[in-house]
């Protein structure tokens, strides 16, 4: 009897195999079956009142502000080149002065005083209320077309803080653990070549991130290419010409180009 071969035609699907789907899709796949959010919880409750961290006088507004909705964030990547267009659109074309969600005043788009240059942004209107108001569809699909271009990334103001903190330089060799969705890995990765446009010079530090589930690595993968397209060090995941002209797309939908 002859070899069999094992080795599955191309999009044939196996185990290991993983079905690339657009940002929408995957936000789409997260809300999937579930209704408003329910933020209660007694085990939680049960455990942080046995640990006497919060006085009971001020219990109830701990729990207050922990069931508050997370602001919209997100940061200009370094390796964008579009900065002050972007910035000159959230001040003019989505400054939404005098807007009104559910009967309260919400303010503009503000930057985050402790983010570098001015690049970091946070607004008070979550993420789901962006995503299904018609009157902010405009700015939700901006912020989608420079995400996926690589121009910005959509994450959460303490996601921003450690590689900040960390401080990596040219030289550094980080293990990155845990990686997924890759956010942190693509903010660490444009740390590590952040002088490559001043010297010339490729760094000669590396960056290892994993995660222990092949899914997420591989939206890892993506996310790091979405949003650090201008880095070039993701060996056979470097995009192709076809992947870069989509870009350029993607910025034109976004009024950049």
């Amino acid at each position: 009897m002859g070899k069999r071969n094992f080795r599955k035609r191309k999009g044939q699907k196996g185990e290991n195999t993983w079905n690339k789907k657009s940002r929408n899709e995957r936000d789409g796949d997260r809300e999937a079956g579930f209704g408003e959010w329910v933020y209660k919880n007694e085990h939680f409750e049960k455990y942080y009142t046995e640990q006497e961290i919060v006085g009971t006088g001020e219990w109830d507004a701990f729990l207050k502000h922990l069931s508050l909705p997370l602001p919209t964030t997100f940061r200009i990547n370094n390796s964008c080149a579009y900065e002050d267009k972007i910035k000159e659109r959230i001040a003019t074309d989505f400054k939404y002065e005098d807007l009104e969600i559910d009967g309260e005043k919400v303010a503009p788009i503000s930057t985050m005083p402790w983010y570098p240059e001015g690049k970091g942004f946070q607004w008070s209107v979550e993420r789901r209320k962006i995503k299904k108001l018609a009157l902010l569809s405009e700015f939700q699909k901006w912020l989608v077309n420079l995400s996926d271009s690589g121009d910005i990334t959509r994450q959460e103001a303490v996601s921003m803080i450690p590689p900040l903190v960390l401080g990596v330089e040219s030289h550094h060799k980080v293990l990155d653990m845990c990686a997924a969705p890759g956010s942190k890995t693509s903010q660490l990765l444009e740390s590590l070549h952040d002088d490559e446009s001043k010297t010339g010079k490729m760094p000669t530090g590396l960056i290892v991130a994993n995660d222990i589930d092949i899914k997420r690595a591989k939206l890892m993968t993506t996310s790091a290419l979405d949003q650090a397209s201008g880095v070039s060090c993701l060996g056979d995941y470097m995009p192709r010409s076809a992947e870069v002209s989509a870009a350029e797309q993607l910025r034109q939908q976004a009024g950049l180009l």
